[in-house]
């Protein structure tokens, strides 16, 4: 099949070059590979987040904050206890059992929220990385042959490994970064 494609290819441009249809990369034209350096422009960080799911995006971020507002309360809490048990000099602990309740709540609230959190942080990055995997595949494969023929499939093969491996670390680092800054503000 692709001998065939080849073949046809070749004799429509036979005038112009000539082409290589086997695996030699001899007649493959190098050139300098353009790359951008630099700060990442707030429009991928849009696209990534409508990727993402903007309703799905809402519901992490408000599921996380959540969380992160519970963990500070039962902090808060725990304080208040030792705070109370500390002016209490009689020996009477009356109260223990109602903070002892009630930080049981506050830290199975942060237990639940810190469940639903996670799935749903991973189902929005997952659902991205489809998407933006298909964007990548659908722009190469509509390449003309001549791309394929001038770029070596290893350079092709590792820019789009590269490119998905960044999205997928940096996404998931940037997201830390962005709910431990809320969380210690």
């Amino acid at each position: 099949m692709i001998f065939i494609l080849c073949r046809s290819i070749e004799e429509e441009e036979e005038s112009e070059m000539a082409i290589d249809c086997g695996e030699n990369s001899a007649n493959m034209q190098n050139y300098e590979e353009e790359r951008k350096y630099g700060e990442i422009p707030v429009r991928i960080y849009w696209q990534y987040l409508k990727d993402c799911g903007l309703g799905v995006v809402v519901l992490f971020c408000l599921i996380a904050l959540s969380w992160q507002v519970l963990r500070i309360l039962t902090d808060v809490w725990l304080q208040s206890w030792t705070n109370t048990i500390d002016q209490d000099q009689s020996g009477a602990h009356a109260d223990t059992f109602h903070y002892f309740n009630i930080y049981a709540i506050l830290s199975g609230g942060c237990v639940l929220l810190s469940m639903l959190s996670t799935p749903i942080g991973q189902y929005a990055g997952l659902r991205a990385r489809r998407k933006i995997h298909t964007k990548l595949l659908d722009a190469i494969l509509a390449n003309s042959l001549r791309f394929f023929q001038t770029t070596p499939l290893g350079r092709i093969m590792n820019r789009f490994s590269n490119d998905m491996a960044i999205i997928d670390k940096v996404s998931i680092q940037i997201t830390s970064l962005f709910l431990n800054y809320i969380s210690f503000q």
